[in-house]
């Protein structure tokens, strides 16, 4: 993968030349956002360094399936992503509500269904383009 000034993997110091060489299977760090990340497909079908911010079940307050919500009360900011065909949307957390009515995906379309209680947390998602793109190479 390739490496510069915003993406770096840790390093060690081994042998007797003290060579420095990447930890084996670990992930590297994109410095802008401070957070490890891994070479994922990103929503615009670049692969990009996505930071690792756990998956949750997303919902919609909408019948378009546009506005995405959690069923949970994370933070302010904090990441969830969203796989969708193969594909992953980063989201961050923007505020709370309680909603009437929920939606998720169904294939191509979107439905409505029972509203489990509590609060629920707003998402905006992060655009891909944030995200350093990536090759897979020596």
């Amino acid at each position: 993968m390739a490496t510069g000034v915003r993406l770096v993997r840790d390093r060690f110091a081994f042998g007797p030349a003290n060579v420095l060489a990447p930890y084996p299977n670990t992930n590297p760090t994109d410095y802008v956002f401070g957070k490890d990340c891994s070479p994922t497909m990103a929503s615009d079908g670049v692969l990009r360094c996505i930071p690792n911010p756990g998956s949750s079940s997303i919902y919609y307050a909408d019948a378009a399936c546009a506005q995405p919500v959690v069923a949970s009360h994370p933070p302010l900011g904090t990441w969830t992503a969203q796989w969708v065909d193969g594909a992953v949307s980063v989201h961050q957390v923007t505020g709370y509500y309680v909603p009437t009515e929920l939606y998720w995906r169904a294939g191509p379309g979107c439905v409505s269904g029972p509203v489990p209680k509590g609060e629920y947390a707003t998402l905006a998602e992060i655009l891909p383009t944030k995200f350093l793109a990536v090759t897979i190479g020596d």
